[in-house]
């Protein structure tokens, strides 16, 4: 009986750590996008972003696959995802920090030192 009690405990504390964790990834993985082909003068434009999951069993980590397109799609860049309560945020190679904020239709942020905001809608990469 004391041993079914224990289970029942240990079950009762660590279910809901395990229920939120499947929750919070499930909730930032995903493609965010809003590249488009402006067929007037053939040019790619926007971001995309990828939000992957990743984990050794210890530590886990989210990444972001970032591509931009300003006339044609740059080559894509992977980058760490720091995560608060704030939101997400990751500094691309040139050392600008991306800061945003994900629902479950859209991650919407800017670049430091600048002032436009971007949308990104949760959907199929523009690729697809």
């Amino acid at each position: 009986m004391k041993k079914q009690i224990s289970l029942f405990v240990f079950f009762l504390l660590f279910l809901p750590t395990v229920l939120l964790y499947s929750q919070q990834k499930e909730a930032l993985t995903g493609c965010y996008t809003n590249l488009e082909y402006l067929k007037e003068t053939g040019d790619v434009v926007g971001i995309e972003i990828t939000i992957v999951f990743s984990t050794d069993g210890t530590n886990n980590q989210y990444y972001a696959l970032v591509q931009e397109a300003h006339g044609k799609p740059n080559p894509p860049f992977l980058v760490k995802l720091e995560t608060s309560k704030e939101g997400i945020s990751f500094t691309n190679p040139a050392g600008k920090i991306f800061k945003g904020k994900i629902t479950k239709k859209e991650l919407t942020g800017k670049y430091d030192g600048t002032d436009e905001t971007l949308k990104l809608k949760r959907k199929k990469s523009y690729w697809q």
